[in-house]
């Protein structure tokens, strides 16, 4: 069982870590411009923005086999949050309006899942496959409980993305 920190309290810059992201993706990353952006070790150009981390390890913390989730997903049952991490806080959804196009946002479905989006001018594209969206490949106010932008939202309340939570 992984524990990580939460991405509230980050780790020291160019410190070797382990993330594990909001689409269950574990990646080794070191944290660079003042704690914005964590660039993936075998690819420096590229990096991964803090709002789409639950939270992250030091890498010198891993066991071997904790080791070999890098580059791969990782199921919920296979991490947890340290000792001492803040509790989840209930989300505040918006349910008029829709933010600016290409605006990360966590959509509350009627059936309780929360899925990653991004804003479109026709509606919300899952940013990952979803099989409930229907012909049209989006959703729209009306197919919705509700949407938070996801930089709004804390790294635990990030961790339910792609869970059901009770409504």
């Amino acid at each position: 069982m992984i524990k990580i920190s939460s991405i509230e309290k980050l780790p020291a810059p160019n410190e070797p870590v382990a993330v594990v992201c909001t689409d269950k993706e574990v990646h080794q990353c070191v944290l660079r411009n003042g704690g914005i952006r964590f660039h993936l070790c075998d690819s420096p150009n590229q990096f991964i923005s803090s709002t789409q981390i639950i939270g992250w390890v030091l890498l010198s913390e891993l066991t071997h086999e904790e080791k070999r989730y890098i580059n791969s997903s990782i199921e919920r049952e296979q991490w947890e949050f340290a000792p001492g991490t803040p509790k989840f806080m209930p989300i505040e959804f918006e349910s008029q309006g829709v933010p600016a196009n290409n605006t990360i946002v966590t959509l509350l479905l009627p059936s309780g899942m929360l899925i990653e989006a991004e804003t479109r001018s026709d509606g919300f594209v899952p940013t990952h496959d979803f099989e409930s969206v229907g012909d049209k490949g989006y959703f729209t106010l009306d197919d919705i409980n509700g949407w938070a932008r996801q930089k709004d939202l804390s790294s635990i309340q990030r961790a339910f993305i792609g869970e059901k939570i009770v409504i």
